[in-house]
């Protein structure tokens, strides 16, 4: 059930970060669950895009490319844990 559920997470988060992450996670978002506070600067647009490239490129690694599940497990648990330990220091 987790890696079905990351699967959609990643996934999701990939389409929506390539194509349009501040319609989808900007301060006037259609998802009303904003991440940025003011419209992105050429940087952190780039930023955006590479992050949703990468997370799409780790969903279709497992749904389509034959990722195992183990392997796809680990490295969204890996992304979790590291996040968690980045934005504590």
């Amino acid at each position: 059930m987790y890696d079905l559920a990351m699967t959609i997470y990643f996934g999701m988060y990939g389409a929506t970060m390539t194509t349009n992450s501040e319609l989808f996670w900007g301060p006037d978002s259609i998802m009303m669950l904003p991440y940025m506070s003011s419209a992105a600067d050429a940087q952190s647009a780039f930023f955006q895009r590479m992050t949703g490239l990468g997370f799409a490129i780790m969903s279709l690694g497992y749904a389509k490319c034959g990722v195992s599940k183990d392997a796809w497990i680990k490295q969204t648990m890996l992304f979790h844990v590291g996040t968690c330990v980045e934005l504590n220091h």
